[in-house]
């Protein structure tokens, strides 16, 4: 039963990682280009600094998704294993502290 449980939550954080990376990340990815096409266009001068602290914020709400991705379904745990990953974030874990 608790293997079960187990396999449930693991499946679920993987979709989403999933959702995350494929909807969201993607989303904010384009943002992001929208945006580099409005620094270049005859508007920059007008708006360019908004322009550019929006494109900030949407370049740190990029990273923010791709770590909380990463965490919640690390693509280590299913390319070489629970030991490895559990070695991959006992590294991470001492490199930080």
């Amino acid at each position: 039963m608790n293997a079960e449980i187990s396999i449930t939550e693991e499946n679920e954080r993987r979709r989403i990682a999933e959702y995350l990376h494929d909807g969201l990340g993607q989303n904010l990815s384009l943002v992001n280009l929208k945006l580099t096409a409005l620094l270049h266009s005859e508007l920059a001068p007008k708006v360019g600094k908004n322009i550019r602290e929006a494109a900030e914020l949407v370049s740190n709400a990029i990273n923010e998704t791709r770590l909380l991705t990463y965490n919640l379904s690390p693509p280590i745990l299913y390319e070489l294993g629970l030991i490895a990953a559990i070695s991959w974030k006992l590294g991470a874990i001492e490199n930080k502290y």
